[in-house]
């Protein structure tokens, strides 16, 4: 028998979903359309992505993201007795654009979906200044930088590509994440971003 047992610290993390084919089709319509398109989002990003729009009500996506949040919260112990969805943003981010580092610092959790990526992970290694020893976090990716409980920065990569359509990160607001360039395809890489706020007034004596 050991002699040692681990104590399991609480620390919230990232869930990982899946909307339906039909579903991401109609958030796709919506933020495609010309109709959408009307309220820039860029001063309010630190994003260097040319189009990124306030996205509309979505009533599917919506639901999902509530019922997706209720499972956050329980499955990282969050206390968070009411909540809303707040601030939700499309990005149309093109070849060789990017959003560097950053959180969502006042939120109290954030999530991303993609609606399309017009690009396989594996014609992104083909870029020719691509360098595996190196550039193993570039080229498309999308990753989390979150500090360990000795104080050392780690990295979580999730190499992105066309079968990741639909998937939905829920993760704690304030996590820094980025997303690096692509660069094997001409169409735009869509995602749709937003952060979920807590909803109950606060009381002050």
């Amino acid at each position: 028998m050991s002699k040692f047992s681990i104590p399991y610290l609480y620390n919230p993390g990232v869930l990982v979903g899946r909307i339906s084919p039909f579903v991401n089709e109609i958030v796709k319509k919506t933020v495609k359309s010309s109709d959408t398109k009307t309220e820039r989002y860029n001063s309010r990003l630190v994003s260097s992505i040319k189009e990124t729009y306030r996205t509309p009500h979505i009533p599917e996506l919506w639901k999902y993201i509530d019922d997706m949040f209720l499972v956050w919260k329980r499955e990282f112990c969050v206390d968070v007795p009411s909540h809303k969805i707040f601030d939700v943003w499309t990005n149309h981010m093109r070849k060789h654009e990017f959003n560097p580092m950053h959180d969502h610092n006042g939120a109290v959790a954030s999530f991303v979906l993609w609606v399309q990526i017009p690009f396989k992970s594996e014609n992104e290694k083909k870029y020719p200044n691509y360098d595996p020893s190196v550039n193993e976090c570039s080229s498309g990716t999308f990753q989390f930088l979150y500090p360990t409980m000795t104080g050392n920065l780690r990295s979580h990569v999730i190499h992105n590509d066309t079968s990741d359509e639909g998937v939905v990160l829920m993760f704690p607001a304030n996590m820094k994440h980025c997303v690096y360039p692509f660069h094997s395809s001409d169409d735009e890489r869509i995602s749709v971003a937003g952060n979920i706020v807590a909803d109950d007034p606060i009381k002050r004596d």
